[in-house]
C-alpha cells in the first residue's frame, strides 16, 4: 500500500493541470482582431497556472526531499530513473510524430536523443539539475542557521525573480534553473521551521495576488496591442506568492491516504513529458482541439478544464501501460539473463 501523504499527491496533480491549462492559453491560435479586454483575461485565463503548477511541483519536491542528504549514488539512481522516463517519451513520440506527419528531420531526431542536453523541456532539464545537486543543495540547507536561509532565498527572489523581470538575465530568464532552485530553497525553509500562515490570510493574499495578475494582462495589452509578453508577471515573484500559499494551505489540512490519489499522482510527471514535446506541444490545441474559431468567453474556462483534465488522464493511461511494459521487460530480461 502507498502510504504518501495523499494532501500532496493531490497537490500534484492539480499542479500538472494546472500546467496544461496554461498551455491551453498559450498554444490555442486565437484570434486578436477586435479582442476587448475582458476577452484577454478569457484568452489568457490559464496563463498564470502554469507556473504555479511548476513552483507546486517544486515545493512539493523540497517537502519531501530536502531533509535528506542523499549519497552520491542515491542521487544517480534517481536521476536515472527520471532520465529513462525523459529519454523514452523524447524518442518514442518524436519517432510517432515523423511517421504520422513524414518528417525526418535530422536535427529534432538528434534532439530526441538528447533531450536534457538540448533542453527540449525546460522544466525537466532544471528539474534534473536540481536532482543532481540535491546532495550539495541539502547539505547547505541543513548548515545554514534560519537567519542565513532567509537571507539566502531573500538574495535568490531577487536575482531570479527581479532581475529578468527588469531585464537583467545574469542569473537566468525567469524559466531557468535559477528560478527552480529558489522555490526549492523557499520550500525547504518551509519544510525545516514548519513555516505556516493562517489560513484567514492565506484566503486573502491568493485572490489579492491574481486579481493583479489578471489586471496586469489588461495594462499590458492596452499598452502593448498584442499578446506577446503581456504575461511577464506570470513568472517568478507572483505566482511563487499564490503557489507557496496553496501549498500551505495543503499543508494546513489534516493528513490523510488514498490509494485512487497516490495511484493517479504516481504517473503525472509523464503527462508534461507528453504534452510538452517540442514536436507536439501546440497539436493538442490546433488540432485535437481548436475553439479560438467562436469562443471567446467564459465557456472557454469550461472548455480549457473539461479538455485538460481529458489530456492529464488519457497520459496518466499511457504511462501505465508503458510502465507495465517496461516491467513486463524488466521481468523476462532477469528471467532468461545468465
Amino acid at each position: 500500500m502507498n502510504l504518501r501523504d495523499s494532501r500532496f499527491e493531490l497537490l500534484r496533480i492539480m499542479s500538472i493541470i494546472g500546467i496544461v491549462l496554461a498551455h491551453f492559453s498559450l498554444w490555442t491560435p486565437w484570434h486578436l482582431e477586435n479582442i476587448t479586454a475582458f476577452n484577454v483575461n478569457m484568452v489568457y485565463f490559464f496563463r498564470p497556472f502554469g507556473q504555479i503548477g511548476v513552483y507546486l511541483f517544486i515545493l512539493i519536491t523540497a517537502w519531501f526531499m530536502s531533509n535528506d542528504i542523499p549519497t552520491f549514488n542515491k542521487g544517480i539512481t534517481r536521476t536515472k530513473k527520471i532520465l529513462s522516463q525523459v529519454i523514452f517519451y523524447s524518442i518514442f513520440i518524436q519517432i510517432i510524430y515523423s511517421l504520422l506527419m513524414d518528417n525526418w528531420a535530422v536535427k529534432p531526431l538528434i534532439k530526441s536523443f538528447f533531450p536534457i542536453l538540448f533542453n527540449q523541456y525546460w522544466f525537466v532539464t532544471a528539474y534534473v539539475i536540481l536532482i543532481i545537486l540535491l546532495p550539495y543543495i541539502n547539505r547547505i540547507m541543513n548548515v545554514i542557521s534560519r537567519t542565513e536561509h532567509q537571507y539566502l532565498s531573500l538574495s535568490m527572489i531577487l536575482f531570479s525573480f527581479i532581475f529578468p523581470l527588469i531585464g537583467n538575465h545574469i542569473t537566468g530568464t525567469m524559466y531557468s534553473f535559477s528560478t527552480i532552485c529558489t522555490v526549492y530553497i523557499i520550500g525547504a525553509y518551509i519544510k525545516k521551521y514548519d513555516f505556516t500562515l493562517k489560513n484567514k490570510s492565506i484566503y486573502t493574499i491568493i485572490p489579492v495576488i491574481m486579481s493583479l495578475l489578471y489586471v496586469a494582462q489588461i495594462l499590458a495589452y492596452l499598452l502593448l496591442h498584442r499578446l506577446s509578453g503581456i504575461d511577464k508577471l506570470n513568472y517568478g515573484l507572483m505566482p511563487t506568492i499564490i503557489a507557496v500559499g496553496i501549498f500551505l494551505l495543503v499543508k494546513n489540512q489534516e493528513k490523510y491516504y488514498s490509494t485512487k490519489i497516490n495511484w493517479l499522482s504516481k504517473n503525472v510527471f509523464a503527462v508534461y513529458l507528453i504534452t510538452v514535446h517540442p514536436s507536439i506541444n501546440s497539436v493538442f490545441f490546433t488540432h485535437g482541439l481548436n475553439v479560438s474559431e467562436s469562443v471567446y468567453d467564459v465557456r472557454i474556462i469550461i472548455i480549457g478544464v473539461v479538455y485538460s483534465t481529458f489530456l492529464v488522464l488519457t497520459s496518466i493511461i499511457i504511462d501505465k501501460t508503458r510502465e507495465k511494459a517496461f516491467n513486463f521487460i524488466s521481468f523476462l530480461f532477469n528471467k532468461f539473463s545468465f
